[in-house]
């Protein structure tokens, strides 16, 4: 899945295949990707990729799933916040967030 936007952000939330690579892009805005309700099966390693201006990020995902964070945010920060849990599915997501202004918050709750 692509998603590109200048100004604008982007929700993706409900029942939805998730893709083996993800990749969304913006000037400004945010993304907030909510996997608590998707389709993972199949995939056992999966990547989204952030790349922003400036934006905040929020990737929910469900209590135990494996997730690696990472990338470049000159002014901001990373936050992981994953509640342990039975694993939901066998799939490793990794999570790519680059950006000059803003933060990233990969949790399992609201």
């Amino acid at each position: 899945m692509f998603n590109f936007s200048i100004i604008g952000g982007t929700k993706v939330q409900g029942k939805f295949k998730l893709e083996h690579k993800n990749i969304y892009t913006t000037l400004i805005g945010d993304h907030m990707i909510d996997l608590r309700e998707a389709d993972l099966s199949g995939n056992t390693s999966t990547k989204i990729t952030m790349c922003k201006l400036i934006g905040n990020a929020k990737v929910i995902v469900p209590p135990g799933t494996s997730v690696d964070t990472g990338g470049i945010v000159l002014i901001g920060n990373k936050k992981d916040s994953i509640e342990s849990g039975p694993e939901s599915s066998g799939t490793h997501i990794e999570v790519s967030f680059n950006s000059l202004l803003e933060n990233l918050e990969v949790t399992s709750k609201d």
